[in-house]
């Protein structure tokens, strides 16, 4: 017996997702901006001024200010141990 009437699935909240266009981007930046800070937090843990002491010998300004211009990037920090 062939049932009559059976329509196509919709998923409603996946249509009404399609047209949240402002609200999608806004989603989207923000994960971006946690993703660039967690980013950041772990470059911190990784180049921390322990590290750059016992690296360098540097302390107090020199420390600080080879810190700030030698940062490494988020990749040389998570492939270099």
């Amino acid at each position: 017996m062939e049932s009559l009437g059976t329509a196509a699935g919709f998923d409603l909240d996946a249509i009404i997702h399609m047209f949240q266009f402002r609200k999608n981007k806004s989603n989207a930046a923000f994960r971006e901006r946690l993703l660039a800070e967690e980013r950041e937090k772990f470059i911190d843990h990784r180049f921390n001024k322990a590290l750059v002491l016992r690296l360098t010998g540097l302390i107090g300004d020199a420390r600080d200010s080879f810190m700030q211009r030698c940062r490494p990037s988020y990749e040389i920090c998570l492939y270099v141990r």
